[in-house]
């Protein structure tokens, strides 16, 4: 399995970040655990609790994983040792987020709650891959029609039709400000009373410097 975000679905590399950011800013740290998955890693996952040694993890073979498609991701807690630990509901809350972003939730799942799953809702209409398979054939395929997620200033949780692309095209052009070292933007991250401080300061040296 792979937590690489550069092979998941340009929508879902578009929303990690900020879903991050956002639930961060609620005390819940989330780690992606597990993204676009081949052929022979669904197979293998399959094969846990039937022909391989382990407990049942998928009732799924290849291709009828929405891991197969890129279009869903695992995560867990991002505290070591308390990866899995959901005695403060740690999954809801973290799902309840999501669901904004446009995403379905395993734990809501009747047959197989799987409470660490996040999907694209738009590409699992009954919560299957049936819509995909039917649509695209194969997840080949449908990786081809895939294009890339506008952004503003390469920030991936910033989308090019927001309200104030042209300012914050215009700030980070004058190095008034920069994003956070993750390469997010956070554009609902609360300013500390420091960084207007010393937003207004570059401000000052880059008019001062235009003079």
């Amino acid at each position: 399995m792979s937590r690489d975000l550069s092979l998941l679905h340009p929508k879902l590399q578009a929303i990690i970040p900020r879903l991050i950011a956002d639930c961060a800013a609620l005390g819940l740290p989330v780690l992606v655990t597990d993204g676009m998955r081949t052929k022979a890693e669904q197979d293998a996952l399959y094969a846990k609790g039937r022909t391989a040694p382990g407990s049942v993890v998928t009732n799924v073979r290849y291709p009828n994983s929405m891991h197969n498609w890129g279009v869903a991701f695992d995560f867990c807690r991002n505290v070591k040792g308390r990866e899995y630990d959901d005695a403060d509901d740690f999954f809801f809350r973290v799902a309840s987020v999501a669901k904004s972003y446009g995403l379905d939730w395993g734990g809501d799942w009747k047959s197989f709650s799987d409470r660490p799953h996040l999907q694209l809702a738009e590409y699992s209409l009954d919560g299957t891959t049936a819509y995909l398979r039917q649509t695209y054939g194969t997840p080949e395929q449908f990786i081809k029609t895939w294009q890339p997620v506008k952004t503003v200033c390469g920030f991936p949780d910033v989308a090019a039709d927001v309200w104030y692309a042209e300012p914050l095209e215009w700030a980070v052009g004058a190095g008034l400000i920069a994003g956070f070292e993750d390469g997010t933007f956070r554009p609902d991250e609360p300013v500390t009373r420091a960084q207007l401080v010393s937003i207004l300061y570059r401000y000052h040296a880059w008019t001062s410097g235009k003079s």
